[in-house]
């Protein structure tokens, strides 16, 4: 599930949380995106995922969120119509 940025970017949202992509690779016959918590900037959390072709990897397991999970936000999201469901390779199609 992904919800949008107030800039109109896309989120993942994963286990009640949201990350913002933040880096982009094209492997061979693979697509990884790397994705950090959206409040990295704000509140230095380090929760990040990669995701390769459709599946997800949580990259750093021992780094833990240093906040409570985005539910408000979502829930917000969800029922402003802010949410939307995407095929992840399909993100690459979308930039091209």
């Amino acid at each position: 599930m992904f919800v949008c940025s107030r800039k109109g970017g896309l989120q993942l949202v994963h286990d009640n949380y949201i990350y913002r992509s933040n880096l982009r690779r094209q492997g061979r016959e693979k697509n990884i995106i790397y994705w950090e918590c959206a409040k990295n900037r704000t509140l230095k959390c380090r929760g990040r995922l990669k995701t390769i072709g459709n599946s997800l990897y949580i990259s750093n397991r021992e780094e833990k969120h240093n906040h409570p999970c985005d539910t408000a936000r979502i829930v917000a999201a969800t029922r402003a119509g802010n949410v939307t469901f995407y095929c992840i390779p399909s993100l690459f199609e979308a930039r091209a």
